[in-house]
């Protein structure tokens, strides 16, 4: 029984690491983020993302609203 979780968990890495790689690859589709000045600015000084910029707050809820359902995809 032990064997079949571990399995289940590692098929489940997968099909998560695909939707992270689809999510990845449309944020990096965004032409304001493919320009190191322009990505620069949506974090704080402090190095962490900047969540009152709309674009970052943008971005997040996009991820939410997908992994919300990877799950439910075969």
């Amino acid at each position: 029984m032990s064997t079949k979780r571990v399995s289940l968990d590692w098929f489940e890495s997968i099909r998560l690491c695909r939707v992270s790689v689809e999510l990845a690859t449309t944020v990096w589709a965004i032409e304001l983020l493919q320009d190191a000045g322009e990505l620069a600015m949506l974090f704080t000084d402090g190095g962490r993302l900047d969540y009152q910029s709309p674009i970052v707050r943008g971005i997040h809820d996009n991820c939410v609203a997908r992994l919300a359902t990877w799950r439910y995809e075969m």
